[in-house]
């Protein structure tokens, strides 16, 4: 794996400039190198030759990464949501985007694949022979005889499934490559993966396109339970502006307020409302600035947006009450405060409906 590690250890890894910011100008040209290497289109003329030759051999690796993720996705437990390319190859393209003469083997990339799903016991219910079953030889006494021949017996069983909790990925690459993968590496990765798999417009956006797409990994039935404040000592006297029409703090002019705000010093804890995973956990968005949301099954995602820090990884499983993010002023924002949206299969609710 040595020859996909030089990139790591470069200086100039072109994708860490500011991926977070996708939406500004500054980061169109990691913008066009992601969308040029995820791609199968022409390159365009006038891209330097060594940064075109960087693309096609990122392109030649990622052949070899879609082969080992269709391996890995024809061992998935039947009805397991496939692992996605696009997740795997984000993270080699952070890793590796600029490295000379960068070539990957089949058997790099299934260990390199092989990072991001994980063996898990189940447990079935099977016919077994009946270790009491000693039917007698009379006929007579074998019409009175009752007990069965076989009996029901919970079987343990192994099979594969992605990992949704990325930090135990990343613990499993570094493991296998001797790097490190500090926070702001992971959100980086992270932006390509959302580029790549739903396009500029999604990442750029109020992000209802990445949370449409991602609730499809969360769980069918609805997990959240109860809803908590999440604030600990209450929310209510918090509230500095409801949902629905307003005029802006930014922009001076009416329009639609997404969701729930709530003031508070900044570094106040932030709590999951509910029992969930985390889909997406965002720095530098422009609107939002840094922000988590949480699946709690069902299609019901909560948002929690302007904060100085984030205390999740994506795929990380929380409890209603976890410390998940802390207060701040980050994004479209004139003071610290936490900017709360409640999301329904698609529909904005209003988070005082759903709030203790």
């Amino acid at each position: 794996m040595g020859t996909i590690l030089t990139a790591f250890l470069l200086p100039f890894i072109l994708i860490i400039v500011c991926l977070c910011g996708m939406m500004d100008a500054a980061a169109d040209h990691n913008r066009a190198a992601v969308e040029w290497c995820f791609g199968d289109g022409a390159i365009p003329a006038a891209v330097p030759e060594e940064y075109a030759g960087h693309i096609t051999q990122m392109r030649a690796c990622f052949a070899v990464l879609d082969g080992a993720v269709e391996k890995l996705n024809a061992e998935l437990e039947e009805g397991s949501v496939p692992l996605r390319a696009n997740r795997v190859k984000a993270d080699f393209f952070a890793l590796n985007f600029g490295a000379p003469d960068l070539t990957l083997h089949q058997g790099q990339a299934e260990s390199f694949a092989g990072c991001y799903v994980s063996e898990t016991v189940r447990i079935r219910t099977v016919e077994a022979p009946n270790p009491e079953y000693d039917p007698p030889e009379d006929e007579e006494e074998l019409e009175d005889y009752d007990v069965p021949k076989t009996i029901e017996v919970e079987q343990e069983y192994m099979v594969t499934v992605p990992e949704k909790d990325m930090a135990v990925v990343y613990a499993r690459l570094h493991a296998l490559l001797g790097a490190e993968f500090p926070e702001q590496w992971q959100a980086n990765a992270t932006e390509i993966f959302y580029l790549a798999e739903y396009g500029a417009d999604a990442v750029g956006g109020m992000s209802d396109g990445l949370i449409a797409g991602l609730v499809q990994d969360d769980s069918p039935e609805y997990i959240g339970g109860a809803f908590v404040s999440p604030f600990a000592g209450g929310w209510k006297n918090r509230v500095t502006s409801e949902m629905g029409g307003r005029y802006s703090p930014i922009t001076g002019k009416w329009e639609g307020h997404r969701g729930l705000d709530m003031a508070a010093p900044k570094g106040t804890e932030i709590r999951a409302a509910a029992n969930g995973t985390v889909l997406l956990a965002r720095y530098g968005h422009a609107s939002y600035g840094n922000y988590v949301v949480v699946g709690h099954g069902g299609g019901v995602t909560t948002l929690y947006a302007h904060c100085s820090a984030l205390n999740v990884a994506v795929g990380q499983a929380v409890s209603a009450g976890d410390a998940i993010a802390f207060v701040g002023s980050t994004g479209d924002s004139t003071g610290d405060h936490l900017h709360l949206e409640v999301n329904d299969n698609g529909t904005l609710k209003n988070p005082r409906e759903y709030l203790p």
